[in-house]
């Protein structure tokens, strides 16, 4: 009998912790989305400025180039108009920072790329959560073409 009796508390105890767990919501695995664009405002753009790091005494970015041409802006804007994971920081500093001048005068200013080439966007903002995206291909090459046609 004792051992019926300690076979029944245990099933009782086991069943318990089932229903325990079963009723807990599981936490999501999936990485955060943002949409830059969304977030930021960034389809008001009127103009990008981009700036390379350099070191100087200290380490500082210097203009390199500013794109005015509507159709351009409108590319780089459209290729980040969509949801992209956020993924843990790329290890190094920002070798460019792009400058986002809105129509409200407001500036969207977001860190871009490695020195080795690794590319990534990441910015201040709290949406950011301290993370980084990487930015399509298409992105890349009008970024690229822009900072080529100063040289």
């Amino acid at each position: 009998m004792k051992t019926g009796k300690t076979l029944l508390t245990i099933v009782t105890a086991l069943t318990s912790a089932l229903l325990l767990v079963a009723s807990c919501a599981v936490p999501s695995m999936e990485k955060p989305a943002i949409n830059v664009v969304k977030e930021a405002g960034l389809s008001d753009t009127v103009r990008i400025e981009i700036a390379e790091m350099v070191e100087k005494p200290e380490l500082d970015y210097l203009h390199r180039v500013t794109i005015t041409d509507p159709h351009t802006i409108d590319q780089i804007v459209a290729t980040l108009n969509q949801d992209f994971q956020l993924d843990p920081r790329a290890r190094c500093p920002a070798h460019y920072q792009l400058r986002f001048h809105l129509g409200d005068s407001t500036v969207q200013e977001l860190g871009y790329r490695c020195d080795n080439g690794r590319s990534f966007l990441r910015g201040d903002q709290a949406f950011w959560q301290l993370q980084d995206l990487q930015p399509p291909a298409q992105f890349d090459e009008l970024i690229l073409e822009a900072l080529a046609s100063t040289e």
